[in-house]
């Protein structure tokens, strides 16, 4: 996709956020969404089909997006000079600082996932998206139980937004 076509999409999932942050899924207004991206209806349609594909869409993104932070951020856990409490703390810190740089995605990203829309259409694919970094993460713990544990504290902590 061209740069300008990533810069329409960060547009519409921006406009998306803020209106179901603000209306909730079933008050938020297309219309409202796609003058605020500044795109026409026929671009938004091309894009998503619907309210439902955008509200995934956005999620997904959302999700996709947490995780590849934690990711990133998990060569702090190779530092086997540190005890294992420091390099996970050493872990959270960017992940937090992430959360802190988008409150409103956080809070959009929590009320979906919260969300009866969640259940039908983006449980499946938010494990996907996590069972990927359970795996990366398997390696630094003794069992998969301690490697969900972190990944559980990491989101009840974002709870606090």
């Amino acid at each position: 996709m061209s740069e300008n076509g990533n810069s329409t999409l960060e547009r519409i999932h921006a406009a998306a956020k803020a209106e179901f942050l603000e209306k909730g899924y079933r008050s938020a207004s297309l219309r409202n969404i796609v003058k605020s991206a500044g795109v026409t209806t026929g671009a938004f349609y091309g894009y998503y089909g619907s309210k439902e594909g955008l509200l995934q869409a956005t999620f997904s993104r959302t999700d996709l997006n947490f995780v590849q932070t934690v990711i990133r951020n998990l060569g702090v856990m190779d530092d086997l000079s540190q005890p294992l409490e420091a390099r996970c703390r050493a872990l959270w810190d960017p992940v937090w600082a992430f959360c802190l740089s988008g409150p409103d995605a956080i809070r959009f990203y929590l009320r979906y996932y919260y969300s009866a829309q969640y259940l039908v259409s983006a449980h499946d694919l938010h494990h996907r998206n996590y069972q990927q970094l359970q795996a990366r993460l398997s390696r630094y713990f003794t069992s998969a139980h301690d490697s969900w544990f972190l990944m559980a504290h990491i989101f009840e902590t974002i709870l606090s937004f």
